[in-house]
């Protein structure tokens, strides 16, 4: 049963990390386990390399960023202040 459990994981991480087509795969207990922890890591390390570049490109318009933020910072006064819609607009 425990064994059944097993390939059960595996197949589903196999299956949804994309590696391979089936032609290699792991026959024995010992090497499913391996296998599937070895995939886990690599899915998380995969994850993680995309949030990194995604930060990086993000952080790339520094003086964009912080012009929207002061932008954002005197529409929220201007809101807190109830400053007249013309006044806003300048």
């Amino acid at each position: 049963v425990r064994h059944k459990y097993c390939a059960s994981l595996y197949f589903a991480v196999y299956t949804m990390t994309g590696i391979g087509f089936g032609d290699i795969s792991a026959t024995g207990h010992i090497e499913v386990i391996v296998a599937t922890a070895i995939m886990l890591c690599g899915a998380v390390f995969w994850a993680y390399m995309i949030g990194q570049f995604v930060t990086l490109v993000s952080h790339m318009d520094i003086y964009g960023n912080a012009f929207r933020q002061r932008m954002d910072e005197l529409n929220f006064m201007m809101a807190d202040k109830k400053f007249p819609t013309n006044l806003k607009r300048r």
